[in-house]
């Protein structure tokens, strides 16, 4: 089981005379749901490659993404095609292509910059007017819970969730007050792992699947293991990575929202924040949440597929869209 850092690594292979470096990615067979590599993988890959080619510029740090998964990849290896559209004094705007035998598999927008760095100095919302974590049970006292046996990575993780939400989606139920929700602290279980920028899709993507959420009689929730195959992802920053200070090293809170199920395509919303500790280690911290940050927040837009449509890329074959 090879380290999450050396699975993401991508590697400046050659510069193209328009400007545009080449990053060679080996895809890790782990980081797949079933046949398929992850989508929060392939973002990471994408990530990765940006953040290095902004490494030694004066904007280092990723602002936002916007993905599009156009096909699924392969588990061989992929070229990432990273080129710079503009160059401004306050950000850069990249354009990624990641390429697989001649196909074109993700496309993707970022702004880069220093996150650190003010736009207009002073105009800053007051402490008392942002929100509080959403997650109400400190992470010694969240629930451990196994991870999803169609996620073939499930053991770099450990996940804690926060009952809050389970309550919250019991009463929703008989409600409809709010969209179904999802909590819970989310670590890298080698202690080693960093949350740098790149892992946070990731973490974004680690999200409890919607069916799972249904009622145990719905039919959505009886039904064989569905595969959710992800259409786009976008993230937007708040906190500068790898976190520093009081935070936990390898832990973030996962906070998801789901409004929309329609004809098998849906969407939620997703917020990381900072954790103050590990999983299970205790604090007498009584104000915590108050001291917590939102690191980004972001959604994707994904499908819902029978099984078999996933087991159909186990066998080697051309790259075809997810349509």
């Amino acid at each position: 089981m090879a380290p999450f850092s050396i699975s993401k690594a991508t590697k400046l292979v050659r510069t193209l005379d328009d400007g545009t470096q080449v990053y060679e990615a080996n895809l890790d067979p782990e980081w797949t749901v079933g046949s398929v590599p992850y989508g929060g993988y392939t973002l990471a890959l994408v990530l990765n490659a940006a953040v290095n080619a902004q490494a030694k510029t004066e904007q280092p740090d990723p602002i936002s993404i916007s993905c599009q998964f156009l096909r699924a990849l392969a588990l061989s290896t992929a070229e990432i095609h990273v080129k710079t559209v503009r160059k401004g004094r306050q950000y850069t705007n990249l354009d990624i292509t990641v390429i697989q035998k001649n196909a074109k598999t993700t496309s993707a927008s970022l702004i880069f910059g220093d996150i650190d760095a003010p736009t207009t100095p002073g105009l800053t919302l007051p402490i008392s007017h942002r929100p509080l974590c959403p997650l109400t049970t400190h992470p010694s006292a969240a629930v451990d819970t196994p991870g999803h046996p169609f996620f073939n990575f499930r053991n770099y993780f450990r996940i804690a969730v926060d009952p809050y939400f389970l309550s919250a989606n019991d009463t929703l139920f008989e409600t409809r007050a709010d969209g179904l929700q999802w909590g819970a602290w989310v670590e890298f279980n080698d202690k080693d792992e960093i949350l740098s920028a790149d892992v946070s899709g990731i973490f974004l993507d680690m999200a409890k699947q919607l069916t799972a959420l249904m009622p145990k009689d719905h039919p959505l929730r009886v039904a064989e293991f569905w595969w959710l195959p992800t259409l786009s992802m976008s993230i937007e920053y708040q906190t500068k990575m790898p976190l520093k200070g009081q935070f936990a090293s390898r832990t973030l809170g996962v906070v998801s929202r789901y409004r929309e199920l329609d004809e098998g395509r849906w969407s939620n919303s997703v917020e990381l924040w900072t954790a103050p500790c590990a999983i299970g280690e205790s604090s007498n911290d009584v104000e915590w949440r108050e001291k917590m940050v939102c690191v980004a927040r972001g959604g994707q837009l994904a499908l819902i597929m029978s099984r078999e449509k996933n087991d159909r890329y186990a066998a080697p074959r051309d790259i075809p869209s997810k349509l």
